[in-house]
C-alpha cells in the first residue's frame, strides 16, 4: 500500500514540480521582458509586478515543497548523525516527521479554508487589476497536502528501519537517493 502511494505521490510531486519549474521560467520570462520594456520604451509591463508577487512566486515555493523534501534537497543539519546508530538515526527522523506532519496539517487546513473563504467571497486584491486572491492561496494547501504526504510515507519508513534495523527496506530506498552534496571535486 505505501509503496503504492508513494508511485502515485512521486507523479503528482513530479507534476508539481515541472509546473513550479515553468512558474519560474514565467518569472524570467516577465522580468526580463519587463526591464527591457522599462529602459527601452520606458513602458513596461503594468502587471508584471503583480503576476509575479501575488501568483508565481507562491506558486514555485509551494509546488516544489514536497518533490523537494523527496529529493533531501532541504537544508539538513546533521553533525550528530553519522554518530548516531541506524535505530536512533530514525527515531529521531520519525519524531522530526510526526511534529512536521502536525505543522503542516495545521497549515494545510488552515490555508484550504481561506482559500475557499477567499473563492466564494470573491475576494481581490486591487492594483493593476483585481487579481483574484483564491487563485494565489491555492497553492499552499495544494503544496502543503503533499507534503503531509510525502513526510507521513517518510514515517512509515523511519518506522520500519526503527523495527527491522535494515535500512535497505525503507521506501526511500526507492529513490536511490544520494544525501551527500556534490562539490564537484
Amino acid at each position: 500500500m505505501w509503496k503504492r502511494l508513494d508511485r502515485v505521490l512521486t507523479v503528482a510531486e513530479d507534476i508539481c514540480g515541472a509546473l513550479a519549474a515553468i512558474g519560474l521560467g514565467g518569472i524570467m520570462l516577465i522580468v526580463a521582458s519587463d526591464v527591457a520594456l522599462r529602459y527601452g520604451l520606458g513602458r513596461p509591463w503594468p502587471w508584471a509586478y503583480d503576476i509575479v508577487s501575488i501568483y508565481l512566486t507562491v506558486a514555485i515555493f509551494y509546488l516544489a515543497l514536497s518533490r523537494t523534501l523527496r529529493e533531501h534537497g532541504h537544508i539538513n543539519v546533521d553533525l550528530a548523525r553519522s554518530h548516531t546508530s541506524v535505530r536512533v538515526r530514525h527515531t529521531f527522523d520519525l519524531i522530526t516527521c510526526i511534529l512536521s506532519a502536525v505543522f503542516f496539517l495545521i497549515l494545510a487546513k488552515l490555508t484550504l479554508r481561506l482559500t475557499w473563504e477567499q473563492f466564494s467571497d470573491a475576494d481581490v486584491i486591487s492594483s493593476y487589476m483585481d487579481w483574484p486572491t483564491w487563485l494565489s492561496t491555492i497553492f499552499v494547501p495544494i503544496g502543503t497536502i503533499l507534503t503531509v504526504l510525502r513526510i507521513t510515507i517518510n514515517a512509515v519508513s523511519h518506522l520500519s528501519i526503527i523495527v527491522s534495523g535494515d535500512e535497505a527496506d525503507s521506501i526511500e530506498a526507492l529513490h536511490g537517493v544520494d544525501h551527500s552534496i556534490s562539490t564537484g571535486e
